[in-house]
């Protein structure tokens, strides 16, 4: 059956698509106050000294531009027929407004993302964006392996995903792990593995255990994937109820966890501002990067969203299940330093080069993780545009990508959405020349 592509193309309301109901209770935040001091340059080109936060210098010696690739004011998809999409609408299966970005990956002229169901009316959790590469907005997306694998009403199929990521060999690694705001609860957290060689072929489903990950209250995060030894993956639990950092032997198709106090927040920096928003929800742990595959001596970097602190464990003693015991691994955590802002999302390059993002500057920030931390720097920043700087991915073209997501408008059930023409996601395009740490 040849696909109807279906796209709505007008909507009523134009009104302010953010109540901020959540946040009665807090004092207002005067951003543009907080900002005065910034020099006249286009918001697009600012860079800024490395620590922001204890100084109100600001240069800007290098005009670094990202393009924007794609844009959307809602999130449609490739629906089968008209039919399938009236039904969608009317039973609510598809609330256009409650749709948010997660994660991105590239894979030849693809582009993968995921769609976390934090409100309901979200039709498919993972999508793809076919011959991905030119600007578009509000461009279609298609339910990836395919509809029926959406259908959440199997727990053997797609039911919340956020993190994704691709090997070398072409194995789409998926974190189907969301598991709050009584969403998904139905379904124990699992990760899967498609074969994108094979049409996005299902190989492998690895359920977690609940000691390792809750069912109710579970929420898998992140990852990266060490292709070595015969294949792990390291994984961030951004769970308020048991946070750490889960470790996936594929060899042994089997998952331990890492707790400690650093994959809290910290309480003393856990409130912060955005888009005129307060965010007083302590948030645990949720960036992870991987050091490039041909060092011998590799590290897992982390952070929380709510905290500035960057840490750093050796892959050695996360491959080491039996080091949890003891707890002399934590003896093994590095304190590298504190970023200039609040981070959810990050990345290593093949250079070496950690990329993370800036939600409260409404930017990205980056990293030699051979120099001492105080060498980072903010490369770019637009209080416009990058609303919730979410995640970081990598092609193999020597591009980097990152996305804002307004995730803040998402997070709180409480908070009310409505559906408007302005634009809510961005995916930015940066060249680098270089390429993300599996390569």
């Amino acid at each position: 059956m040849n696909l109807f592509i279906l796209q709505v193309l007008a909507f009523c309301s134009l009104s302010s698509g953010f109540n901020n109901k959540y946040y009665e209770n807090e004092p207002a935040f005067d951003e543009d106050r907080f900002f005065q001091s910034i020099p006249d340059f286009p918001e697009e080109d600012w860079t800024i000294e490395t620590n922001v936060l204890h100084s109100n210098t600001y240069y800007h010696p290098n005009r670094i531009t990202p393009t924007i690739l794609y844009e959307w004011s809602y999130v449609n998809f490739t629906w089968n027929n008209l039919e399938q999409y009236t039904e969608a609408i009317n039973t609510k299966r598809y609330v256009p407004e409650n749709v948010l970005i997660g994660g991105i990956r590239f894979f030849e002229n693809d582009m993968y993302m995921s769609l976390p169901k934090y409100r309901p009316g979200v039709p498919a959790t993972l999508t793809v964006v076919s011959k991905a590469g030119s600007k578009s907005t509000n461009i279609l997306v298609t339910p990836f392996p395919s509809w029926e694998e959406n259908d959440d009403s199997d727990c053997d199929n797609l039911q919340n995903v956020l993190g994704i990521e691709i090997d070398t060999k072409g194995t789409l690694w998926v974190l189907d792990g969301v598991r709050v705001n009584n969403m998904s609860i139905d379904c124990p957290p699992k990760l899967l593995l498609f074969d994108l060689n094979q049409n996005g072929a299902l190989i492998h489903t690895y359920v977690f255990p609940n000691e390792i990950c809750l069912q109710t209250g579970g929420f898998l995060n992140d990852l990266v994937v060490d292709e070595t030894d015969g294949g792990f993956a390291y994984i961030t639990d951004n769970s308020n109820i048991d946070p750490g950092l889960i470790v996936y032997s594929r060899l042994q198709n089997k998952s331990w966890k890492f707790r400690d106090s650093t994959m809290f927040a910290d309480v003393r920096t856990s409130r912060f501002f955005v888009d005129g928003a307060v965010i007083s929800t302590p948030l645990p742990i949720d960036g992870i990067a991987l050091s490039p595959s041909p060092l011998v001596h590799r590290k897992v970097f982390y952070s929380t969203v709510g905290g500035l602190e960057l840490y750093s464990i050796g892959t050695d003693i996360l491959k080491n299940e039996s080091s949890i015991s003891n707890g002399l691994w934590r003896y093994g955590v590095s304190l590298l330093g504190k970023k200039q802002g609040h981070t959810d999302g990050m990345m290593i390059d093949s250079d070496n080069t950690l990329y993370y993002t800036l939600i409260d500057l409404y930017g990205i920030g980056k990293w030699n993780v051979g120099n001492n931390f105080d060498s980072s720097e903010v490369i770019y920043r637009n209080r416009s545009t990058v609303i919730w700087a979410d995640g970081i991915a990598m092609d193999q073209q020597g591009f980097l990508y990152f996305t804002a997501s307004s995730a803040h408008r998402y997070l709180f059930p409480s908070t009310e959405l409505e559906l408007t023409s302005d634009i809510s996601f961005r995916i930015f395009r940066l060249y680098t020349g270089t390429n993300s740490y599996l390569f």
